[in-house]
């Protein structure tokens, strides 16, 4: 009798998995007296106020005390997609006896899948669009600050309403519109074009 573990990858909650654990029971696969449990990553869903590690060895830490505190049965079978499947495979790997069995899907790890097989090349430049056009936001919102900052100093005026009302509404666009490869990119009110030049 084995407890099973649903992970989520990257940005994924276990809202995600929906009605999967159900799914589970009802075909079998879950046997009487066993327990699904979705476990979200740090920084995820119901972890969302831990901050997201930047290993995948830090989150498999993060998962297997989570496991404990839920009083999850080890050796354990744990089914997970993409980065969660990267979680898995590191705990499999660091505490066999742990793990009974692992389904691991999309998991997009080397050596078991290539870039092309991670990543589609026809995403590809879609994908150097949106870095290139959240650089360019990112870049704007640095310089509008450094200006409001700068023009806060006891050298210039004090800063004026339109140009905080344009660095908050610019915080709170999209990076990239649903539907359409347009991207939001703030820009620099009059006055602050006119500090820049």
């Amino acid at each position: 009798m084995s407890d099973w573990v649903l992970l989520r990858g990257l940005t994924r909650e276990a809202r995600h998995w929906g009605a999967f654990d159900e799914a589970l029971v009802a075909h079998g696969v879950v046997g009487a007296g066993e327990r699904v449990v979705c476990v979200d990553l740090p920084g995820n869903g119901a972890e969302h106020a831990h901050t997201a590690p930047v290993s995948v060895v830090a989150m498999m830490d993060f998962v297997r005390e989570r496991a404990v505190s839920l009083k999850l049965r080890f050796p354990c079978r744990v089914l997970a997609m993409s980065l969660g499947a990267m979680v898995a495979a590191a705990w499999a790997e660091r505490h066999a006896g742990e793990i009974e069995r692992l389904v691991l899907i999309n998991t997009s790890m080397r050596p078991f899948a290539r870039l092309p097989e991670r990543l589609r090349p026809t995403a590809w430049p879609m994908l150097a669009r949106i870095a290139y056009a959240w650089s360019l936001q990112i870049l704007g919102l640095a310089l509008t600050v450094l200006l409001l900052v700068w023009r806060r100093s006891p050298f210039y005026l004090p800063v004026r309403g339109p140009d905080v009302d344009q660095v908050s509404q610019a915080r709170n666009e999209p990076l990239v519109s649903h539907g359409g490869s347009r991207t939001s990119v703030p820009t620099l009110g009059a006055d602050a074009r006119s500090l820049a030049s």
